[in-house]
């Protein structure tokens, strides 16, 4: 018998511009979220979770009562709002004013259109973390982290999946 509680918890990672324009990215967020929507309606236990409030803004200007039904699924517990930036960054290249901005924007869109600022930090898809990343979620009101990036190959091995990050000034997540 396991310690463990597992939660499986659908998420989408969607990347602002990659290889693609913008106006495509915002395509695939509408179609993304009106399928997790539709999956929430067909299975009554289906939980999921997306960062990036410019998601979230983009919807709420373009597609109305796409975004008020999302804002129902956050309030009933079963879409879970996470990252609390503005987009999922990159946290190797960017200097602190950049992350901090980033975090400032996210957390004020959160707190204004949802009521709540987010407590989980997420970065799933980076290629690595600032140093100081720890000290700035947590001066944002995050309180914990999710990565899934911390051995994406063969000669990348980190031997631990959960572990207390320290911050150059001492701040613990």
């Amino acid at each position: 018998m396991s310690r463990f509680k597992w939660h499986l918890i659908g998420h989408a990672h969607i990347d602002a511009e990659w290889l693609w324009t913008f106006d495509e990215t915002l395509k695939v967020c509408e179609n993304t979220f009106r399928s997790v929507l539709n999956l929430m309606r067909e299975h009554p236990n289906f939980t999921f979770c997306q960062s990036s409030a410019c998601y979230y803004e983009v919807m709420e200007k373009t597609q109305p009562e796409l975004f008020e039904e999302i804002k129902r699924r956050v309030n009933e517990g079963r879409w879970e709002i996470v990252g609390g930036s503005w987009v999922e960054f990159d946290s190797n290249m960017p200097s602190g004013e950049s992350l901090a901005r980033q975090f400032l924007y996210g957390q004020r869109y959160f707190k204004e259109k949802f009521g709540f600022y987010v407590e989980v930090g997420w970065l799933p898809d980076s290629f690595g973390f600032a140093w100081t990343l720890p000290q700035i979620m947590a001066k944002s009101g995050i309180k914990y982290f999710v990565t899934q990036k911390l051995s994406w190959n063969d000669m990348m091995y980190y031997p631990f999946y959960v572990f207390l990050w320290e911050s150059p000034d001492g701040t613990k997540m």
